[in-house]
């Protein structure tokens, strides 16, 4: 489904958690789905927020879908390029087009364009990271909260 960057939630030991899910309540059930849920909205809100702006596509292909009944979730990155940003790339001449394309959006004339793009082709880009914080973030506490929402059902 990702072409990019993704984070796939789901709770250890799936099948005996289901089981053990499938004898319990609807009100526990419900809260573990709240718990998926609000972690994977939270990791998408926070990388679209985090991630660096110029036409918007990238921070708009950020996507959380809920599956497994909504008992699992994944939020990924759509953009093709979204793990460039990320993690940043080694030396590479990059697509001339959209280059030329981004330095007019910042009013650069082609002279400059063309330096960062000799600039990129001997150091490559640096790391932007806006989903592996957003992860990390939402990461801690997923468990204690799987588990709270089962002792509680709330």
């Amino acid at each position: 489904m990702a072409k990019g960057l993704a984070i796939e939630l789901k709770v250890e030991g799936l099948e005996k958690f289901e089981r053990r899910l499938k004898s319990t309540t609807l009100q526990r059930r419900q809260g573990v789905r709240r718990v998926v849920a609000g972690t994977a909205m939270g990791i998408q809100s926070d990388a679209k927020e985090d991630a660096p702006v110029d036409t918007g596509i990238l921070a708009s292909s950020i996507m959380a879908v809920p599956y497994n009944e909504g008992l699992s979730a994944e939020v990924f990155v759509n953009a093709e390029y979204g793990r460039d940003v990320e993690e940043g790339t080694g030396p590479h001449f990059p697509p001339i087009e959209a280059l030329e394309q981004w330095g007019k959006r910042k009013g650069l004339d082609l002279g400059a364009v063309y330096a960062i793009a000799r600039h990129i082709a001997k150091s490559g880009t640096k790391a932007q990271p806006y989903f592996g914080p957003a992860v990390e973030k939402w990461a801690r506490g997923y468990s204690i909260r799987v588990k709270a929402a089962l002792q509680s059902g709330e």
